[in-house]
């Protein structure tokens, strides 16, 4: 099997999905339309790799498979999908410039159908970060690219292999402090509350006892969602997105994209944005207003979405991304989700690499304090320009 790897021409676009689908350990966050969605909401640009195959009769060995001479699109005697990795570039003077698989989401990084086309792959991106003059790539994959025990810390302990595909200018780590928390859904709704304990049930009962209702829909909750999901990053301190990504997600995703809101008294105290993907419901996004808690509005939020998975007939929730055993961890968890590892790599460049001080403790607790004071209607302004050189 013989491997060249370009980047994806308008020709590719259907195939690309048609892959995506066809791939047991595929992402949601592998598909097209995140392109779209993220290049519309904050104009990064996109650079999908696209890695094709053609049968050889003789064997070949791994360094001579690789074969990515130019950017340009790859030779069309190469028909067959072997592996995929969407790249978008965030350059910015304060927090630098990098390729990442892909900004704002846990998991997306290499997907191919064999080690060659994955190598290749990767060995593409530092190419394409030579083009750019990028310092660091960041692959936030769903699977190890190398058993653990033998992921290296720095150029010198690699082996003959990844010195092949990497250079020597380059360092190679492995972040795994993060794990996604995914939950197995039931045939029936019933059944899943019969496997909540029963403080968790009185929670969710308590809400509504309270009065509180859930709406279920898209454009038409945006005004309310976007109000919770600012108010509360406001709260915590963060700069919080800009709406037109949750309306090109929305747009991008329409059959399989909804919000969920709800409210007290017209009130809204709750939010929350999920996205299906064959058999998986994810939640990127879900926030509750603080001074709402008395009433439980979180616990009738999560409640209602886990429902809409089961009656929707998906398999499982994806809870989102945290910290094990943190606070978020812990009250995930209580729902019966498990943790699943997610695996991130970061490729930084050796040469004419700027190193920049990471913000100190003091200053950075400083600033969120600061943003905690100002008025929603300010974060909403600029919070936005801000966020959208924020991967994470």
């Amino acid at each position: 099997m013989q491997i060249s790897t370009s980047l994806m021409s308008e020709n590719d676009a259907s195939k690309w999905d048609s892959f995506v689908d066809t791939q047991s350990n595929s992402s949601l966050y592998h598909l097209y339309s995140w392109q779209q969605v993220i290049n519309a909401s904050y104009a990064h640009s996109g650079y999908f790799l696209l890695a094709k195959n053609k049968l050889k009769p003789q064997k070949i060995k791994i360094a001579d498979d690789i074969n990515f001479s130019s950017m340009k699109e790859g030779d069309n005697s190469y028909n067959e999908i072997a592996g995929i990795l969407p790249l978008f570039q965030i350059k910015h003077w304060l927090f630098g410039n990098s390729l990442i698989s892909i900004p704002y989401f846990d998991s997306a990084g290499i997907l191919a159908d064999s080690p060659v086309a994955g190598k290749s792959l990767l060995s593409s991106s530092i190419d394409l970060a030579k083009v750019l003059d990028v310092s660091n790539i960041e692959i936030r994959n769903t699977a190890p690219i190398w058993p653990i025990d033998e992921c290296p810390s720095n150029m010198g302990a690699m082996a003959s292999e990844q010195r092949q595909l990497f250079g020597l200018d380059w360092t190679l780590s492995l972040h795994t402090n993060k794990v996604r928390m995914v939950l197995p859904l039931p045939s029936e709704p019933g059944l899943l509350m019969k496997s909540f304990k029963a403080k968790l049930r009185s929670q969710i009962r308590r809400a509504e006892k309270e009065g509180l209702i859930v709406k279920q829909g898209r454009q038409e909750l945006i005004h309310d969602f976007y109000q919770v999901f600012a108010t509360n990053m406001r709260d915590l301190g963060s700069p919080v997105h800009s709406k037109k990504l949750f309306l090109e997600v929305l747009k991008r995703f329409p059959k399989t994209s909804h919000l969920f809101v709800v409210y007290g008294n017209k009130i809204p105290m709750a939010c929350a944005l999920v996205i299906g993907f064959k058999d998986l419901l994810a939640n990127p996004w879900a926030s509750s207003l603080r001074q709402y808690s008395y009433c439980a509005p979180n616990m009738l939020l999560y409640w209602a979405m886990m429902e809409f998975g089961c009656q929707n007939k998906y398999a499982q929730m994806d809870l989102g991304r945290c910290t094990h055993n943190g606070n978020a961890y812990k009250f995930k968890a209580q729902w019966g989700s498990a943790p699943v590892p997610i695996y991130w790599y970061s490729l930084n460049r050796k040469e004419n690499r700027k190193l920049r001080k990471q913000p100190e403790k003091d200053k950075l607790g400083a600033a969120m304090a600061c943003w905690k004071m100002l008025p929603v209607t300010v974060t909403k302004l600029l919070g936005p320009p801000i966020r959208r050189f924020i991967s994470l």
